[in-house]
């Protein structure tokens, strides 16, 4: 039995990300392919959400962020029960980096 072609439209950012990464295309759809097979199921087609969407969710979500009631900080609830070392904020040495530290 010959191969035969198949024709699939990528984003064109995909696309470039894909060959950017060097990934193997032409394997993965092969093996996706023979998965949903073995499993004798459809493959679940995903539905892009639309701008409209998208814009709604936004939306939402910063109307949700407005009228949430404020949610005060009570200081002190913990205090004592975590520190931060003298040396936090200096460089972290060469051995680090290099995997060497142990």
């Amino acid at each position: 039995m010959a191969d035969r072609e198949l024709t699939i439209h990528v984003p064109e950012h995909l696309l470039h990300d894909v060959e950017s990464a060097q990934i193997d295309v032409q394997s993965i759809v092969v093996e996706a392919l023979r998965s949903a097979l073995t499993q004798n199921t459809t493959p679940v087609r995903l539905k892009m959400p639309s701008r409209e969407d998208i814009e709604r969710n936004i939306a939402e979500s910063l109307l949700l962020q407005r009228t949430a009631p404020e949610r005060q900080r009570k200081l002190g609830l913990h205090f004592g029960q975590a520190w931060v070392s003298d040396d936090f904020d200096d460089p972290l040495p060469d051995e680090f980096w290099l995997g060497e530290d142990t």
